[in-house]
Protein backbone atom coordinates (compact mmCIF):
# COMPACT_ATOMS: atom_id res chain seq x y z
CA UNK A 1 0.00 0.00 0.00
CA UNK A 2 1.49 3.51 -0.91
CA UNK A 3 0.42 6.40 1.03
CA UNK A 4 2.17 9.85 1.33
CA UNK A 5 2.54 12.69 3.79
CA UNK A 6 3.09 16.02 3.71
CA UNK A 7 4.62 18.18 6.43
CA UNK A 8 5.22 21.72 6.42
CA UNK A 9 7.60 23.65 8.38
CA UNK A 10 8.39 27.25 8.53
CA UNK A 11 12.37 27.84 9.38
CA UNK A 12 14.94 30.29 9.52
CA UNK A 13 16.95 31.24 6.21
CA UNK A 14 19.75 29.45 8.44
CA UNK A 15 18.31 26.07 9.21
CA UNK A 16 17.05 26.31 5.60
CA UNK A 17 20.15 26.60 4.47
CA UNK A 18 21.91 23.99 6.61
CA UNK A 19 19.17 20.99 5.76
CA UNK A 20 19.73 21.90 2.04
CA UNK A 21 23.59 21.55 2.35
CA UNK A 22 22.72 17.99 4.63
CA UNK A 23 20.74 16.89 1.43
CA UNK A 24 23.09 17.53 -0.94
CA UNK A 25 25.77 16.14 1.11
CA UNK A 26 23.97 13.23 2.61
CA UNK A 27 25.17 9.68 3.25
CA UNK A 28 22.95 6.77 3.65
CA UNK A 29 23.84 4.71 6.22
CA UNK A 30 23.40 0.84 7.21
CA UNK A 31 22.51 -0.82 10.19
CA UNK A 32 22.73 -4.32 11.10
CA UNK A 33 21.14 -6.66 13.49
CA UNK A 34 22.52 -9.60 15.24
CA UNK A 35 19.75 -11.92 13.83
CA UNK A 36 21.40 -10.92 9.63
CA UNK A 37 19.05 -8.53 9.00
CA UNK A 38 19.75 -4.42 8.24
CA UNK A 39 18.31 -1.38 7.17
CA UNK A 40 19.35 1.50 5.61
CA UNK A 41 18.57 5.22 6.84
CA UNK A 42 18.77 8.97 5.99
CA UNK A 43 19.31 11.28 9.18
CA UNK A 44 18.08 15.52 8.20
CA UNK A 45 18.31 17.69 11.59
CA UNK A 46 15.94 20.39 10.99
CA UNK A 47 17.45 22.42 13.68
CA UNK A 48 18.97 21.96 17.48
CA UNK A 49 15.71 20.14 19.05
CA UNK A 50 14.73 18.43 16.30
CA UNK A 51 16.14 15.77 14.41
CA UNK A 52 14.10 13.22 11.43
CA UNK A 53 15.45 9.81 10.76
CA UNK A 54 13.88 7.99 7.91
CA UNK A 55 14.21 4.05 8.26
CA UNK A 56 13.65 1.73 5.24
CA UNK A 57 12.09 -2.11 5.57
CA UNK A 58 14.32 -4.55 7.83
CA UNK A 59 15.48 -6.93 4.71
CA UNK A 60 17.51 -9.63 5.58
CA UNK A 61 20.99 -9.69 4.44
CA UNK A 62 21.94 -11.41 1.10
CA UNK A 63 25.03 -13.16 2.85
CA UNK A 64 23.03 -14.69 5.38
CA UNK A 65 20.12 -15.70 2.54
CA UNK A 66 22.66 -17.10 0.80
CA UNK A 67 23.79 -19.39 3.83
CA UNK A 68 19.94 -20.71 4.53
CA UNK A 69 19.34 -22.52 1.05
Amino acid sequence: MSHMTSMYISMSHEDYKAIEKQMKEFEETTHRTETGFYHKSIRIVLNSETVIEFHGPNVKAAEDAEKQK
